[in-house]
């Protein structure tokens, strides 16, 4: 079965985002609820309600969504989700990997010398890399002050990442998402709908039960 697919964006912080189907019933509070019957989807946020055709972008109360299902083939897709969890409950955003050979992602808590700024007391300031080498994303510890643990051990040299492999870190997750590359195939991570959120853009990928 293929994933669902929501593009979010807008000018300030995204609310959290809901999907449902159908009839679902939707929960309570103020989140935007996304919700897609047959070829088309309905947004509700902010009071306002808006419909439109999967594939295409609906505009309600300054945010932007688009929804839809990519085929079962698909391009390659490379990504990490970052999973926090705070007074809320878990929340997670979803950040691209660059695709071209050489390219990284630095995570860590100082934001003038990362790609990805956590903060989490427990992070070194560049904590941790991911790079692209060939037709793999590896893995490397930067020499961090609390390590990093991969599937639950610990990290000690740079190692090739499989499709929903979780990272730890400090009191922070990644799992990575893999799809079109060479990686080995892993366990597959699946993300909440009601548990994405973005300052400013996400892209979430859900799967329905059954």
């Amino acid at each position: 079965m293929s994933d669902w697919l929501v593009h979010t964006t807008s000018d300030g912080p995204l609310p959290t985002v809901v999907l449902l189907f159908g009839t679902d019933p939707a929960p309570p509070g103020d989140a935007a609820i996304v919700r897609v019957d047959g070829g088309s989807f309905t947004v509700r946020y902010g009071g306002h309600e808006q419909r439109a055709s999967i594939g295409a972008w609906c505009s309600v109360g300054g945010l932007r969504v688009s929804v839809q299902r990519p085929s079962g083939g698909g391009g390659e897709i490379a990504a990490v989700d970052l999973v926090t969890t705070g007074a809320g409950g878990a929340r997670t955003e979803r950040v691209r990997l660059p695709t071209h050979d050489g390219g990284e992602l630095v995570v860590g808590r100082d934001k003038s010398s990362t790609d990805l700024q956590v903060s989490d007391a427990h992070v070194s300031r560049s904590h941790l890399r991911i790079r692209r080498v060939g037709a793999k994303y590896m893995l490397e510890d930067l020499g961090s002050r609390w390590g990093t643990r991969l599937n639950g051990r610990e990290l000690t040299t740079p190692v090739a990442l499989a499709d929903g492999d979780e990272i730890t870190f400090g009191k922070s997750k990644l799992v990575f998402v893999s799809r079109g590359g060479e990686s080995a195939p892993g366990p597959r991570s699946r993300a909440s709908a009601s548990d994405i959120r973005s300052d400013t853009q996400a892209t979430m990928r859900w799967q329905p039960p059954g």
